[in-house]
């Protein structure tokens, strides 16, 4: 939050991005296994990586999307 001298004048400090592209389904382990590290990996700020079991893998839908677009913004004030 950014106080302003008013309260119409409050705002926030953001960063946003807004893609358009293909999705597109995984359904090979080593494919779903890579994007769920990378996913954790951002999440958690951590370079580990980690192993999945089959039933895991299974249980679990990822897609990734193909980026054909994208735009960003950002307010820092």
């Amino acid at each position: 939050l950014i106080e302003g001298d008013a309260p119409c004048n409050h705002s926030y400090a953001y960063q946003s991005i807004i893609g358009t592209g293909r999705i597109v389904f995984l359904s090979a382990p080593a494919e779903k296994i890579d994007a769920l590290n990378k996913l954790t990996q951002h999440v958690t700020g951590s370079k580990e990586s980690h192993s999945f079991s089959e039933q895991a893998l299974q249980q679990v839908t990822v897609y990734k999307m193909e980026v054909e677009e994208f735009t960003g913004k950002e307010e820092k004030r």
